[in-house]
């Protein structure tokens, strides 16, 4: 499987993924992850899964997409297709 690394601009949504992925922030920089139709309008992280850096995460589209925010600097994710 090819990783491939996505950019997330601090403090903006970003739109990581259209389908079910593994995904894993290699940078101690704190991200938080959700589900949605759309990317949210604010940075509320409140009801959002905040992501460990290290840990590898599985989503498994249902409804929406996934999309992410760092709250620090500009970082990546690493992603790649789930199986």
């Amino acid at each position: 499987m090819a990783t491939t690394m996505v950019p997330l601009e601090k403090d903006k949504w970003v739109e990581v993924s259209t389908v079910s992925v593994l995904f894993q922030m290699p940078d101690q920089v704190e991200a938080y992850a959700i589900e949605a139709l759309a990317a949210p309008a604010d940075k509320d992280t409140t009801i959002r899964k905040k992501i460990i850096p290290g840990e590898i995460y599985s989503f498994q589209k249902l409804d929406g997409n996934l999309y992410m925010i760092s709250l620090d600097n500009d970082s990546e994710v690493a992603i790649e297709p789930a199986s």
